[in-house]
């Protein structure tokens, strides 16, 4: 007797799961086609190779894709005004040290983990200047309080 094993694999083309607002459902789908055609030609169509190798390799920058759908253009999410000026002023600031995540993507040199990372540590920049901004103020009024 002649037992065949089939196997079936399918790689989930997910361009709906991704708000359209940054644009990379399809492009996601496509380099995840792309680097796992790579990887099966390295380990020679091996699926119980190529598969954890893929997920490997893959897992970064779907995590930072999901961060990006996130937080690069979130006028989906039904804000309220404040919340939409506030994120408006960030879009804006972000400029003084790295242009915005919604404009880093159009860059197809950039890997997604690459522009969560610049992001990130445009976001802590922010953070430290506004903290610091925050204690001038405080500084401020106790001089002030001290003097009169």
């Amino acid at each position: 007797m002649i037992v065949h094993h089939c196997s079936l694999f399918s790689i989930c083309v997910y361009p709906d799961c991704f708000p359209p607002d940054i644009g990379q459902g399809v492009n996601s789908a496509l380099e995840d086609i792309y680097v796992f055609q790579e990887i099966l030609a390295e380990t020679q169509d091996n699926l119980s190779e190529a598969l954890p190798r893929y997920q490997n390799l893959r897992k970064p920058d779907i995590k930072a894709l999901i961060r990006l759908g996130q937080i690069s253009y979130p006028w989906q999410y039904n804000q309220d005004p404040l919340q939409k000026r506030l994120w408006s002023l960030n879009f804006f600031l972000r400029f003084l040290f790295n242009p915005h995540s919604f404009i880093m993507i159009q860059n197809h040199e950039l890997s997604y983990s690459e522009i969560i990372a610049k992001s990130n540590r445009t976001t802590q920049v922010l953070l430290i200047l506004e903290g610091l901004a925050i204690l001038t103020l405080l500084l401020k009024l106790v001089n002030y309080n001290n003097f009169y």
